[in-house]
């Protein structure tokens, strides 16, 4: 267990000082901000192709996925964000990849933790069919699962998740349905919780 303890601790240790690195590059007005602080320069229209191109390089997936999604970032930058980088995660790689998305969310929902979007989710009784569409289609099984639970969510996307690798999202799908007295007959006993 402190084996497992200290690697998380150097890998968290190691970030710290690889974005300390990367952030002394940066101009001065940059340099000595915190990631929010950072995120929201990002959200300025006027920054400068070279703090795109340092930033791109931080170890934060928060600020690198700012990156991808600031208007003036060049295409090279674009294509190396796309890959990720080496010591990404699972959730980090599902970030970066559902970035680049053909029905990507929109801009201020990408950044939110699973549990803020379920808030900002709930919050809105209309939910665009366009969101719920976008999270239906992420990488990443929690976020289809969101859509697959959330009552707003349209029948065709319901269906198409009755199809998901995830059993728990083909699991919520079918409840949906159910609720809703569009599942069709025959179609309740095809799940199996141990399938994944």
């Amino acid at each position: 267990m402190h084996s497992l303890l200290i690697k998380e601790q150097g890998r968290y240790d190691e970030d710290k000082i690889n974005q300390a690195i990367t952030q002394r590059e940066l101009p001065i007005n940059w340099r000595y901000l915190e990631i929010d602080e950072i995120k929201d320069k990002l959200q300025q229209d006027n920054v400068e192709e070279n703090i795109l191109r340092i930033l791109s390089k931080s170890t934060y997936i928060t600020i690198r996925v700012a990156v991808a999604l600031h208007m003036n970032t060049p295409k090279d930058i674009l294509e190396s964000l796309s890959k990720g980088l080496p010591k990404d995660t699972g959730y980090e790689r599902w970030i970066i990849q559902d970035i680049f998305l053909k029905n990507p969310l929109p801009k201020e929902l990408v950044l939110l933790s699973n549990e803020e979007l379920c808030k900002e989710l709930a919050k809105d009784k209309t939910n665009n069919v366009s969101i719920l569409k976008a999270l239906a289609k992420t990488s990443h099984f929690v976020r289809r699962e969101l859509a697959a639970t959330n009552p707003n969510t349209p029948q065709s996307i319901l269906e198409e998740r009755l199809q998901d690798e995830d059993s728990d999202v083909r699991y919520a799908a079918k409840q949906s349905l159910k609720s809703k007295g569009l599942l069709k007959q025959g179609e309740d006993d095809d799940y199996d919780e141990d399938d994944d």
